[in-house]
């Protein structure tokens, strides 16, 4: 038994009944097709320019190992006691790379048998033959890879299958054997019509049944030629969404819709995935691969503008004649007889592409046509839904992008080297393949240097997968490297354009596959867009209330309804209850450049202040972590543009919003987001005209600094703050900056200093009587206490900030003071104590997503098992909270912690078995 590989009908490798036709990308694939095709050692770097010309030689070299490796471990066959079961599919030699002598192929084995035939002296041998080539051709020459030498062999061997069809049809008929002839001439007239070909009697009964189930002549009827309204030919390479096309294939061969409708907004993809979807059904047809459906047939409707122009335009398209004065209802019988076609178990598949200008009145005539024609399946291209009755919708996304966090080594000359995983990655991103092969169109020297592997990640993540952004700034290649393509980006989209006369006008710039949308829309719904672009990052019905307040809660609601429908704006759930929207940051640039300076203005005023009051209502939501954690993890881009628009307008305001800020960036975990606003606003020489919003805003600067490691910068922010504040008897912000002077203290070593610091907090906040303010107070000196030793102390704190806790229901300040028993607990020697107090804590912090809250319990965590031996499981808690000091960029404590783990594996390893020292217990 040998490794047989068949070519036609698509890859696949066969060893006895094992069958490998899934491989792990188009690239291997095409290898192994070459391989098996060309036979014989091929030079590695000829394969590798050949299939990786895109990429520099070690990059190509890379891939080139990477697919053997893959293709190396398909082909390992094995039974269940892992015994190898399949010889070797490759033959690799220094240098070579070749399939094994024993492997064999379908299409060799096809030219084989014509080259028989066509050599063979007697009528029986040349039967055999042919019957024997007919048999091994399983479809057309490697369906679904597209490298540049497949179309050629592709077209050769398809006439050679032609001949020897033909030849096998005379043969039969001059033995008068009519219905294996009529098969034949079936097989060959579907593969490749030929109206003017010379007429045989097997031809002449195929055309005298089809006459015979024609309507009488004195019927008006519509006649059709032979070829009417192909699926066009596809021009360029097709990458990505081949799990979609799997996806929808399957849907329409089962039988599982009559109608469906591919969604998506401008630029995604619409008409290429139905082309593509489309050219592999028709080659399923014409090659017998399925009988649900017997023709595919394709119509653009970009240029029918008027609905009720529809069947007149369909009648053209369709390349229909009629031979009266055609009435509407004239034209829709002609074609619901054309499309129910000459055998009523024949299927047709008509795909409809740009259907979204036609809507609503166009549905209809859909819906009546599938009524009418039972053996009718429609696929529609259209940026909103038909709403029609068993529609089955398909929403087209963006392609996939390659990671952010990939990230190269550098040598001592700073050069980057990404290592075969990474560069694998990077390759199969079907986004890095759309730009490379578009890029390489616009100049034929093009390659991808690994310098700036990261530059083409972060233009990909800019222009957020959307094909046709993608496509455009690829053809630019000729005159901006990535660098300048990046760069201008924010700047302007007006460049996003080509001069692809193939090109449909609507497609040739980001701004008019926009215009084409908004051109479907009411002056009303468009207005509505354009000022809903002042969000940044998404918005719910409620936010947008507040930012138009002009606009009846009612229209904006149905003006919401109608831009998601015409797939301009996303919806999905926000984790609050609502929905949330959104729009692609592209559209958003796009549709912002629509309002006039008045308009842009307005908008953006009444969207700061409306952010700004959301930042102070999270400034004193006293207990509800998890509603800051949400509004933070949506609301991020639309502070920061808020906070920008008062940068530019209303210093003042811009100080104050920073200041009540503190809670985003410090509990989502932005502190350098946070320290650069911050930074640029007290660097404004202006802010010394503000003092008490300047005040506030070195405070939060101060506690960020604190968090974020800058200890140097912490007591002189705070000190500038605390001037303005006891001019101004600000009681309440003098307690909080002696809070945070205590916690400086703290990391410096100054034991004596912080406890003196939050004594005197603590005293301030129980004249004020501020309950939550009062509890941070009592567990802040609660801690120090036990690092000074004061253990009685410290546990009789704690104990009153767990009564105020539970009082006031302040989960933060709860767990907290769990945190802090359990420490007091340790240092006791209670280690079974300490471990169900941080326990404790930990469940709370995870339960209100309090990152920084849980790495410190679990290292403590870590410190209690360690002391008790306990290594494996002192080094999954060490390991966990190290990943979470690293997420929230805590890396000075990361590195603490990686220190502890080196201390782990040093007691695990007998050989390397030291004195050491217990590890210190975290508090926090």
């Amino acid at each position: 038994m040998h490794w047989r590989i068949e070519l036609f009908g698509g890859l696949r490798a066969i060893y006895g009944s094992a069958t490998v036709s899934h491989f792990r990308s188009r690239k291997t694939a095409a290898l192994l097709a070459y391989l098996a095709f060309f036979r014989g050692p091929h030079p590695r770097d000829q394969l590798v320019e050949m299939l990786w010309p895109e990429f520099p030689v070690e990059a190509g070299r890379n891939s080139l190992r990477v697919a053997l490796a893959d293709l190396r471990r398909r082909s390992s066959l094995s039974d269940e006691n892992g015994m190898m079961l399949s010889l070797p599919l490759l033959q690799l030699d220094y240098g070579t790379i070749g399939l094994s002598r024993e492997v064999t192929t379908d299409v060799t084995d096809f030219e084989r048998a014509v080259d028989e035939a066509r050599r063979a002296l007697s009528q029986e041998v040349r039967i055999a033959a042919y019957e024997r080539a007919q048999s091994l051709y399983g479809g057309p020459f490697l369906r679904g890879l597209y490298e540049s030498w497949i179309p050629v062999e592709e077209a050769r061997l398809e006439a050679s299958y032609l001949y020897a069809l033909k030849a096998l049809e005379g043969i039969y008929e001059s033995l008068g054997d009519s219905t294996r002839a009529f098969e034949l001439a079936q097989l060959a007239a579907r593969l490749a019509p030929q109206p003017q070909e010379k007429s045989t009697p097997t031809k002449r009964r195929i055309v005298s049944k089809k006459r015979e189930k024609a309507v009488a002549p004195q019927e008006d009827v519509a006649t059709p030629p032979q070829q009417t309204a192909p699926v066009p030919a596809a021009f360029t390479r097709f990458f990505g969404r081949e799990d979609e096309l799997r996806e929808l294939g399957a849907l329409l061969l089962k039988g599982q819709t009559r109608l469906l409708t591919i969604l998506g907004g401008g630029g995604m993809g619409k008409t290429r995935l139905a082309q593509e979807l489309a050219l592999r059904l028709d080659r399923a047809v014409s090659s017998n691969e399925t009988e649900q459906f017997g023709r595919v047939l394709w119509v653009a409707l970009a240029d029918t503008t008027e609905a009720q122009r529809l069947p007149e335009d369909l009648i053209k398209i369709l390349n229909l004649t009629v031979n009266t004065a055609p009435t509407s209802s004239y034209l829709q019988d002609s074609i619901a007889r054309f499309l129910r076609g000459e055998v009523q178990q024949q299927r047709t598949l008509l795909v409809l592409d740009n259907f979204e200008q036609l809507l609503p009145n166009g549905a209809p005539f859909l819906g009546e046509l599938l009524e009418r024609v039972p053996n009718l399946t429609l696929v529609v291209t259209s940026r909103q839904r038909l709403n029609l009755t068993g529609e089955r919708e398909h929403r087209i996304e963006a392609l996939a992008l390659p990671l952010q966090t990939l990230s190269p080594a550098y040598d001592e000359e700073n050069e980057t080297h990404w290592n075969k995983e990474q560069l694998a990655i990077l390759r199969e991103s079907s986004s890095v393949q759309l730009f490379a092969d578009r890029a390489r169109g616009a100049r034929a020297d093009w390659r991808l240097w690994p310098r700036e592997a990261l530059t083409l990640i972060a233009l990909l993540h800019r222009l957020e997968g959307v094909p046709l952004a993608i496509e455009l700034v690829a053809s630019r290649a000729g005159v901006l490297s990535l660098e300048q393509m990046l760069g201008r980006l924010p700047q302007s989209l007006q460049w996003v354009n080509s001069r692809d006369s193939h090109r449909p006008a609507r497609h040739r710039s980001l701004h008019a596959v926009l215009e084409w949308s908004l051109g479907l829309l009411s002056p009303q719904d468009r207005e509505i867009f354009a000022r809903l672009s002042v969000f940044h990052g998404g918005w719910t019905l409620d936010d947008a209330s507040a930012v138009l307040p002009d606009v009846e809660p009612d229209v904006l609601l149905e003006s919401l309804q109608t831009l998601r429908d015409a797939s301009l704006i996303n919806s999905e759930e926000s984790g609050r209850g609502e929905l949330r929207f959104s729009m692609l940051e592209l559209v958003r640039q796009i549709a912002s450049e629509s309002l006039s300076k008045e308009q842009h203005f307005q908008v953006s005023q009444s969207h700061a202040k409306y952010y700004f009051q959301l930042a102070q209502r999270g400034a004193t939501q006293e207990n509800d972590y998890h509603k800051r954690w949400l509004w933070g993890s949506t609301e991020g881009s639309n502070f920061s543009a808020a906070l920008d628009f008062w940068a530019h307008t209303d210093l003042e305001c811009a100080l104050e919003m920073a200041a009540a800020l503190w809670w985003y960036w410090i509990f989502n975990y932005h502190l350098p987001e946070g320290r650069h606003s911050l930074g640029q606003l007290l660097n404004n020489p202006q802010a010394q005209q503000f003092p008490r919003a300047l005040a506030r805003a070195q405070r939060c600067a101060a506690y960020i600094a604190l968090l974020s490691g800058y200890y140097d910068e912490v007591d002189g922010l705070l000190h500038k703050a605390m001037q303005v504040c006891s001019l101004e008897a600000e009681q309440n912000e003098q307690a909080t900056l002696l809070n945070l002077l205590g916690a400086s203290a703290v990391v410096r070593g100054d034991k004596e200093k912080a406890r003196e610091l939050y004594a005197q907090s603590l005293t301030l906040r129980r004249k004020i009587g501020n309950e939550r303010e009062l509890t941070i107070a009592i567990n802040a000196l609660a801690g120090v206490e036990n690092t000074c030793g004061n253990l009685e102390t410290a546990r009789l704190l704690c104990a009153e900030a767990l009564e105020r806790a539970r009082r006031f229901d302040d989960n933060g300040a709860e767990s907290w003071a769990y945190n802090t028993l359990g420490c007091i607990a340790f240092g006791a020697g209670n280690l079974s104590e300490a471990r169900e107090h941080q326990q404790r804590s930990l469940a709370m912090r995870r339960r209100h997503k309090q990152l920084m809250g849980q790495a410190s319990c679990l290292q403590a965590l870590g410190d209690t098992e360690f002391q008790e031996d306990n290594l494996e499981l002192a080094r999954t808690y060490y390991q966990e909270a190290f990943q979470l000091w690293q997420q929230i960029e805590q890396i000075p404590k990361a590195q603490i912690l990686k220190g502890k783990l080196e201390l782990v594996a040093q007691r695990m390893a007998p050989v390397n078995s030291q004195s050491f020292t217990p590890p210190i217990p975290n508090q926090n």
